[in-house]
């Protein structure tokens, strides 16, 4: 005899007992669902609600008296007679019930699973991805910043040709998040020129390709061409994420070019001594940037090389294309 068919002999063995039990309980006014269930449940009035695994149908019934119309559903068809018993004893008619293993029951729960359990399902099998890979990204993410601070105090500029770099290694990612902590990091400890570099090489992403897409408009077809206009507005409010479309579509050229500009433009912020005391921000912060004028040179600087290694490395689009 397999599990389920244990199972459901074990339950069928005492249906009979259930239900002189449960018939008493009900005469003696009994049949009401429990206050914590009652207020989960909410206004059932007019609804259609199914009782899994409802035994004789006890619940069932006092769901019946709320509900529009409740199915009670068993796996032994023991329990699913005397609950029909249950039920004609006390005249409810707005109840019925089902023999079936609720594991069978695909029909009735295609409704619910793209909103509850495909989402739930996701959640549940990244939350053990995560926590298989979080230890190892916290031993890389505090290498990289080990690193990081190593080259602080050996030479500025390449610290900042390095962290801004890292902005444009893969748009929001792992990478780049390392690169923004590690600056958030550095302000908090009052070095402030990191994070100037930080923002600068986050920038220069959407704005080279922008400018690429604009003045180079035979690289790009015309939805891309489109979109480019936005990546203005993107890159200088410090969004990166407005470069991952094109980054997606062709990653070996887009994101070379952009990392080369956003690590000059990130060397020539340390260089000229800009300095941020704002965590994010983009173009709206600029007032606060010491040296503000220079940084402006920085942001054009970089995004300029960027846009045109980008135009000099991309294909030309075919005819049918444009």
């Amino acid at each position: 005899m397999d599990e389920i068919a244990s199972n459901r002999h074990a339950w069928g063995t005492l249906a009979e007992d259930h239900y002189r039990h449960y018939k008493e309980r009900i005469e003696r006014g009994e049949n009401r669902l429990n206050m914590h269930i009652r207020e989960e449940l909410g206004d059932l009035a007019g609804k259609r609600v199914a009782h899994l695994q409802c035994n004789v149908g006890f619940d069932t019934l006092a769901l019946a008296e709320n509900a529009a119309r409740v199915t009670g559903v068993d796996l032994a068809p023991e329990n699913v007679r005397c609950a029909q018993r249950l039920a004609e004893d006390f005249g409810i008619g707005n109840v019925e019930f089902v023999e079936a293993d609720v594991c069978d029951l695909p029909a009735s729960l295609n409704g619910i699973r793209p909103m509850l359990i495909y989402p739930l399902g996701g959640i549940l099998v990244i939350g053990l991805v995560m926590c298989g890979i979080n230890p190892l990204m916290g031993i890389i993410n505090t290498a990289m910043s080990d690193w990081l601070n190593a080259l602080g105090g050996s030479s500025k500029i390449l610290l900042g040709a390095i962290v801004a770099g890292m902005m444009s290694v893969d748009m929001g990612g792992p990478v780049n998040k390392a690169a923004y902590v590690f600056g958030t990091a550095a302000l908090a400890s009052g070095n402030y020129e990191v994070m100037a570099a930080v923002m600068v090489g986050g920038m220069v992403p959407p704005i080279a390709i922008a400018l690429s897409t604009t003045f180079c408009p035979r690289k790009w077809t015309l939805d891309e061409r489109r979109n480019g206009i936005v990546n203005y507005v993107m890159g200088l409010c410090f969004v990166s994420e407005g470069a991952i479309p094109y980054a997606a579509v062709d990653p070996l050229r887009v994101l070379p070019s952009c990392v080369v500009g956003s690590a000059v433009a990130g060397a020539l912020s340390m260089t000229f001594g800009c300095a941020l005391r704002a965590p994010h921000g983009g173009i709206f912060v600029f007032p606060v940037v010491d040296h503000a004028a220079l940084y402006c040179v920085a942001l054009a600087v970089g995004s300029v090389l960027g846009a045109v290694i980008l135009s000099l490395v991309k294909k030309t689009q075919p005819a049918e294309a444009k």
